[in-house]
């Protein structure tokens, strides 16, 4: 069973931002805002844990989705659409949303989609 503590262990012993080069290495995936922006920060501030900075910032795939096909779609399931993809598992479940995220970055990768740190959306509430 993944925790955030196992998780966040795991990232940090990785080294995923580079302090020489100021540059992350490690791009965190989403399909909205609300995850990261809004809903772990509440979390992390209720359960009185503070975010690592890579935390601060993620790409919202709509916007990639949107970027490539210049359709805009609501939710998982609208975008999978877009792509002629199932909905893998079940909506708003974590990993099978993970799964489905998955999916759509590779979508836009063999459509040469090229994801860039400049793409994501930041935010510095609750990470230091």
């Amino acid at each position: 069973m993944f925790t955030y503590n196992s998780i966040s262990e795991t990232l940090d012993s990785k080294h995923f931002e580079d302090p020489e080069k100021k540059k992350k290495k490690l791009l965190l995936s989403t399909n909205t805002f609300a995850d990261l922006k809004t809903q772990l920060p509440n979390e992390a501030k209720y359960k009185n844990f503070v975010l690592p900075t890579y935390f601060s910032s993620w790409l919202n795939i709509k916007k990639s989705v949107t970027a490539l096909t210049g359709v805009t779609r609501k939710g998982m399931k609208g975008l999978l659409e877009i792509m002629h993809i199932e909905l893998k598992g079940r909506h708003h479940s974590g990993i099978d949303d993970v799964k489905n995220i998955v999916e759509i970055t590779k979508w836009l990768l063999k459509k040469g989609h090229v994801i860039k740190n400049e793409d994501a959306s930041t935010n510095r509430i609750g990470a230091t």
